[in-house]
């Protein structure tokens, strides 16, 4: 059983960083087509009382469990809810609602890849459990 340690390289043995210019294709840019500060809702000095939506639920209020500790006085807690609300489309709820940067903002990543030779040709034997 002891042969197996010599037929397994260590990850620091497996690892060999190549250093290359990156080509002009896969450089990441950030595009800002408009200033998002402009859709932001604005601050009320004294936020209403809160109202479910469809979105926000009040199972979803309860997980995120806001001030819990009690630091927060009522009117902070009631602003901190207005914003959630305000910004509900923002959040991915559930994973049915994940999404992707939008297209104005970011291309698709591209992650380059170089041609190698593997570090090792096959499999490595596992011994069967009797």
């Amino acid at each position: 059983m002891l042969w197996y340690l010599h037929v397994i390289k260590k990850v620091v043995n497996r690892i060999c960083p190549v250093w290359k210019t990156l080509l002009e294709e896969y450089h990441i840019v950030q595009r800002i087509p408009s200033d998002p500060l402009l859709s932001l809702p604005i601050l009320p000095t004294h936020p209403p009382n809160f109202i479910l939506s469809e979105k926000f639920t009040q199972e979803h209020m309860e997980k995120m469990n806001i001030n819990a500790s009690g630091f927060l006085w009522l009117d902070e807690q009631k602003l901190v809810l207005f914003l959630i609300k305000a910004q509900e489309e923002g959040i991915a709820w559930d994973t049915s609602e994940w999404g992707n940067f939008w297209k104005d903002y970011f291309d698709p990543v591209v992650i380059p890849t170089i041609e190698h030779i593997p570090w090792v040709e096959q499999n490595i034997p596992i011994p069967r459990l009797v």
